[in-house]
Order: structure tokens, then sequence, then C-alpha cells
């Protein structure tokens, strides 16, 4: 339990040092005249590079509250960060059935694509609406 009150508070710092910094700011230029898609592959991208939920919608939310429609654009964030199928380490889940399972880290990145893009598909019908 200690473990994950840690782990949150970095990444609330983080979070709070890319805002004071100024990344977020100017991630926020470059990706709100972007769309929506742009916004799910980076929290995707980062959801499954850090393994933590959390962290990446700490990370991402000050980029999605930038959007012209903000709600819209956090919950492609929220979205995005809970699609963490794509490697063995992005979800605990994933994590216990490796070995047993006798899975490799590709079976993770193929399969774990095909249910990240249609995850991607429904949320992106939903910013259409």
């Amino acid at each position: 339990m200690a473990d994950s009150g840690l782990c949150g508070g970095c990444f609330l710092s983080l979070g709070s040092a890319l805002t004071s910094s100024g990344i977020i700011t100017y991630l926020g230029h470059v990706v709100a005249g972007s769309p929506p898609l742009f916004l799910f592959l980076m929290t995707v991208l980062l959801a499954n590079t850090i393994g933590n939920v959390g962290g990446a919608a700490i990370i991402m939310g000050p980029v999605a509250i930038g959007f012209p429609s903000a709600v819209k654009a956090l919950t492609v964030v929220a979205m995005a960060a809970s699609s963490t199928f794509m490697t063995p380490f992005g979800n605990q889940s994933n994590l216990v059935v490796l070995s047993p399972g006798g899975y490799r880290p590709r079976d993770y990145l193929v399969f774990g694509s095909i249910i990240t893009v249609e995850v991607m598909a429904l949320t992106l019908a939903y910013t259409l609406l």
C-alpha cells in the first residue's frame, strides 16, 4: 500500500513539475490544434510505457484541459490511460499471466493492439457526438 502511495505521489509531483515548467502548456498548444486521435495515441503510449493508469492521466490531464471541448478530451485521456494492453508490464494482470501462460511480449503487442484499436474507435466515435 505504501508503494502505490509513493508512486502516486511521484506522478503528482511530476505532473506539477511539468505544469510549472511550461512543458504541459507547450504540449497543450501543440496538441490542442490536432484531432483527439493524437491525444489518444500520446496517452496510450505513455500509459503502456510507465505502467500506471493514474500516472498517465495525471500527466496528460492538463493537456486535455486545453482542448476546446475539455470534457470530451478528458474522456479520451481516461480511456487511453486505461488501455494498457500492449505491454506485459502495462497492467498487473498482464504480468501475472505472462509466465504461466507462456506468453511473449510480442503476443501482448499484437493482441493488445487489436483491443486498443477497438477502444480507440469507440472513444473517438464518442467524441464525434
